[in-house]
């Protein structure tokens, strides 16, 4: 009897030392896994943490671009209105123009009218 019980442990303690090998070879397996799994997670913190420094990089750039824009803008408008207002002055100077060549025309006129009276 106690070799039939002795030989039925046997056997339960070599399935259990087989069990216990293939649960080993699957621990090895999860812990390549995990390894791979962290290298990734590595890499990847690595790669977001350059993106955040593209990231302020790039606003900074464009906090930049937007100050040198609002720069141009006002130097434009500032052009057009100089622009404007000599444009305004040129204008006011041949309207000038054009009423002294009308009293002009109008004296010669009165001129050439009094010259016939004579």
């Amino acid at each position: 009897f106690l070799q039939g019980e002795a030989l039925t442990l046997r056997r339960k303690l070599d399935v259990s030392s087989a069990e216990c090998a293939r649960l080993m070879v699957r621990l090895g397996e999860l812990e390549s896994d995990h390894a791979k799994i962290q290298e990734q997670m590595d890499n990847d913190q690595r790669k977001i943490s350059e993106l955040t420094q593209n990231l302020a990089r790039t606003e900074l750039e464009l906090r930049r671009e937007r100050r040198e824009h609002a720069f141009l803008q006002a130097k434009l408008e500032s052009g057009l209105q100089i622009e404007r207002a000599e444009s305004s002055s040129m204008l006011s100077v041949s309207a000038a123009a054009q009423e002294k060549e009308l009293i002009c025309l109008a004296l010669q006129a009165e001129i050439c009218t009094l010259e016939e009276r004579m």
